[in-house]
């Protein structure tokens, strides 16, 4: 599956979680989203055709009138690029990324790894040092 947006639930609701997703892109307007649970436990794929970080503004939005509809889900990601897990290939998507963060702007590293063996810090410091701004 082709996907844009990833969302993270409890291990023994994405089955749930999958079906909120669902019924909330279609709320903010996607009229037919693609929604499926990854082979990780926990992780909600979805496939939507807004644009996906307009969609995540949308779904906060939709959220505060309506917060029961996202009981199962507790973090809902757009995904903007997808590169190989190596650590050259995530800097240099990085450096592309990078331009975003604007003059003055500071900015924080989370990672969310799953089913991997790199620690947290081989692949934050590689990243921190190829952006030119105060980190937070």
């Amino acid at each position: 599956m082709d996907y844009n947006i990833l969302a993270t639930t409890e291990k023994i609701t994405m089955s749930a979680a999958s079906s909120q997703l669902w019924m909330n892109l279609r709320a903010i307007g996607d009229p037919k989203p693609k929604v499926s649970r990854s082979r990780i436990k926990g992780i909600v794929m979805a496939e939507t055709s807004l644009d996906p970080v307009e969609a995540i503004l949308r779904l906060r939005e939709h959220m505060e009138s309506d917060v029961d509809r996202y009981d199962k889900l507790f973090r809902v990601f757009p995904v903007v690029a997808r590169v190989p897990t190596e650590i050259d290939a995530i800097v240099e998507e990085v450096k592309r990324q990078a331009i975003v963060i604007e003059e003055g702007q500071k900015f924080r590293i989370t990672l969310e790894k799953r089913d991997t063996d790199f620690r947290s810090l081989d692949i934050i410091d590689p990243v921190a040092s190829v952006i030119e701004r105060d980190v937070d």
